[in-house]
């Protein structure tokens, strides 16, 4: 058959002879085109014919047609897979056909040139990306290929390098690979691992021949490389803690004192918000606001520190005491960064790093008693005054004397001006009643942090005063009259002044002739050598340990 469009070949057989299969080739086994024809079905009872192309015997490729309404045109037009044969094959239950518009035309050689990598880029812009950015790279070939399974193409991205999955681009010269950036990469121009970095995976890449690409990549950094074709940064490493510590020096801070903490990361950094430490500072632990350093590798938390905080070492509560309180802490590629802290008193930690101590307790009396062995009738009495920790500034002006009755004395001296306890003398002590020792309640007594006034105290141990004085004037009672003598009679005073009286004394007026004196003490008393005629009055004292009373 000569070429060209307008040819027919008819084959008849049908019933009991019918043949199965009808064709035709060329006479001298050339290869020929097949641009299409037409199929008449005539008395065949065959609705569904198939139609298959074969070269040097072997079958190239098939269709099926279906000649349910008699007729059917086969249109392989453009099929590669057509081109290039040497015979066609039709097949069925009942052939009986006509075939006509046999359209076919010289051979078109085989495509035998394999797809070559001509380069790869990125259609991800230049820039800095950090874990869990996606980045996309394209794998160009010389002509359109066709993909199957999923072949990876592995990049250079630090520690781990990362086989990256073919996601677009069958059917199209553009190959995509789709790359979401990994904790831990890292790459300063994102390029693959080799020449050999792209591997089918157990897929295929081929052209419409059926040719296998050829998968060899240009050298990393060289010419049409991703390297060479873009400036692609990878920094999914998220900054870390690597040591806290405080410019301020070494000591004991008090009450109102402010300590700067810095926390060292390991890159430059970039925060917003506040974010906050908690340090260990005894019965409540104090959360401490960021206040400089975005932008470099230290970020400044300031502390005051609060009435009451204490601490021998200052430290952190824990590990996770660094807190982004709805901030953010970032490095130049947008990583988060760690914020696990060293453990407190570990290497890198704040206590390991200084030896800062914090006092912010005011000092306290604790107790004020008489010193043991004091009894009520003493003059002179020694308070034991004991402080909750050592302080200085301690005088005479900072206690007051807690009295009842008629109690009181003289805060005469103190033992010592600094120690956590001393001893306040308390002289001229007179009266009934009880004298207590308070510490007043503005004082510049401080301790060693320089905490100062501590609170007023009234709580301390009291001391009885019960100090004797003369007694009371007795009562005159009735004078007798005798001769030259007189028995004047008399009651005791109500209160003998706290000691017992040891005689009573008489007087007469006029002449001034007393009796009795130590040793008298009941009544009446006796007094002689008083003249007949004369008229007397008398007066009675008493006398104890301590004087004698007034007259009566």
């Amino acid at each position: 058959i000569a070429g060209g469009s307008d040819h027919a070949i008819g084959f008849r057989s049908s019933g009991s002879n019918a043949s199965t299969l009808v064709g035709f080739k060329t006479q001298d086994g050339s290869e020929f085109k097949l641009n299409g024809f037409v199929i008449d079905r005539g008395f065949g009872s065959d609705n569904t014919l198939t139609v298959r192309a074969y070269r040097n015997n072997v079958e190239i490729t098939s269709t099926s047609l279906n000649v349910t309404s008699g007729t059917a045109t086969l249109d392989v037009s453009g099929a590669s897979a057509w081109e290039y044969i040497d015979e066609i094959r039709i097949e069925g239950a009942d052939l009986d056909v006509d075939i006509d518009d046999i359209d076919f035309s010289p051979a078109v050689l085989p495509d035998t040139t394999p797809p070559f990598v001509a380069g790869v880029s990125s259609s991800t812009a230049n820039g800095t990306y950090k874990a869990g950015d996606v980045i996309s790279a394209q794998v160009n070939f010389s002509e359109a290929v066709n993909v199957t399974g999923t072949p990876q193409l592995t990049l250079e991205t630090g520690a781990v390098d990362r086989a990256v999955n073919y996601s677009s681009g069958s059917g199209t010269s553009t190959l995509t690979f789709s790359y979401t950036v990994q904790a831990g990469d890292t790459a300063a121009d994102l390029d693959y691992v080799n020449t050999s970095a792209l591997a089918l995976n157990g897929g295929t890449i081929r052209d419409a021949a059926n040719n296998n690409a050829v998968l060899t990549l240009p050298a990393p950094g060289a010419a049409n490389s991703l390297g060479a074709n873009k400036n692609i940064v990878i920094d999914g490493v998220a900054p870390t803690v690597i040591g806290v510590t405080s410019s301020t020096a070494n000591g004991t801070y008090k009450a109102g004192d402010v300590i700067s903490i810095q926390v060292n990361f390991s890159e430059t950094v970039t925060l917003t918000g506040t974010p906050q430490i908690t340090l260990e500072t005894g019965t409540v632990d104090r959360v401490v606001n960021y206040a400089s350093g975005s932008g470099t590798s230290t970020l400044t938390f300031s502390y005051t520190v609060q009435a009451g905080d204490q601490s021998s070492d200052l430290d952190y509560v824990g590990t996770s005491a660094l807190a982004l309180n709805g901030g953010t802490i970032r490095d130049a590629a947008g990583n988060s960064a760690v914020l696990t802290l060293p453990a407190p008193g570990a290497a890198g930690s704040l206590g390991a790093n200084r030896a800062l101590v914090v006092d912010g307790v005011r000092p306290a009396v604790t107790s004020t008693a008489p010193v043991g062995g004091a009894v009520s009738t003493d003059t002179s009495v020694d308070f034991t005054v004991n402080f909750s920790e050592s302080v200085s500034n301690i005088s005479t002006d900072d206690f007051a004397l807690g009295a009842t009755g008629s109690a009181s004395g003289t805060i005469a001296s103190v033992s010592a001006s600094s120690g956590s306890s001393v001893t306040v003398t308390v002289s001229g002590i007179s009266g009934n009643g009880t004298l207590k020792l308070n510490l007043n309640a503005s004082t510049n007594i401080s301790d060693t942090a320089g905490n100062s006034g501590p609170a007023a105290y009234t709580s301390g141990t009291t001391h009885t005063v019960a100090i004797p004085t003369a007694p009371d004037a007795p009562t005159i009672g009735a004078a007798t009259a005798g001769d030259g003598q007189a028995s004047v009679a008399f009651t005791a005073p109500a209160n003998n002044g706290g000691s017992a009286i040891t005689g009573y004394t008489v007087t007469s007026n006029p002449g001034g002739i007393t009796a009795g004196g130590n040793g008298f003490t009941m009544s009446p008393i006796v007094v002689t050598g008083l003249a007949n005629g004369t008229a007397y009055t008398f007066t009675v004292t008493a006398t104890n340990a301590i004087g004698t009373s007034a007259a009566s």
